[in-house]
């Protein structure tokens, strides 16, 4: 269970509310096993009451969290549970990964209405940010296409900078996350998938978290 509050709590795993209050059911019977044991073991049973409660009201919150930032961003929220899954894995800080997948998207969508700039980043890695429709490509896309191309250039100097250029300031936290080009970034969002469902598989049959 530790696994999976922290994926909820760091990464913002969204779980549903109806599962949520199933778990509220689960947890309500430890607890009279918890308030029994306050009697024996004073405090350590009074901790273990509010560790439960508190389980409970961050997976909430943080499904709330993470539906709201992907919206912002323009991913599914399955796929910035996973990214940020594969930044805390390369030890890239999940806010800048989220303000850097907004500047991406921002900044795609400005080279696509002419910013030569921002244009000249996404060229410089063989990215172009419309599709055959001219349509902005999804923000998941221009990602790995972006993380891809930097495994052309020779020089971290040359990756920061065209980084710095695609996704902002927080284009260089996102270096160690580029640089595992697109089917690293993929294998980790698998691995993120194979996690969350292993964690659900031998959960206990009567809690939902």
């Amino acid at each position: 269970m530790v696994i999976v509050r922290d994926l909820v709590t760091r990464l913002g795993f969204q779980v549903d509310r109806a599962g949520i209050k199933q778990a509220d059911s689960g947890f309500k019977k430890l607890q009279k096993a918890a308030n029994a044991l306050t009697i024996a073991v004073g405090a350590v049973g009074i901790g273990l009451v509010g560790a439960l409660g508190f389980v409970t009201k961050s997976a909430i919150e943080a499904g709330d969290e993470v539906a709201k930032s992907a919206a912002k961003i323009g991913l599914s929220v399955e796929a910035l549970q996973e990214l940020r899954f594969a930044a805390e894995i390369v030890g890239v800080n999940i806010n800048e990964l989220d303000i850097g997948l907004r500047s991406l998207q921002r900044r795609a969508a400005d080279a696509a209405i002419g910013n030569e700039e921002f244009a000249k980043g996404f060229r410089r890695v063989g990215v172009t940010v419309t599709d055959a429709e001219g349509r902005i490509k999804p923000t998941i896309q221009l990602f790995k296409e972006v993380a891809e191309g930097m495994k052309g250039l020779e020089t971290q100097a040359e990756r920061t900078a065209v980084a710095m250029r695609v996704a902002g300031d927080s284009g260089f936290q996102l270096n160690n996350l580029f640089s595992q080009g697109a089917e690293g970034i993929e294998r980790l969002q698998r691995r993120a998938r194979a996690l969350v469902s292993y964690s659900i598989q031998k959960r206990p049959k009567n809690l939902s978290v």
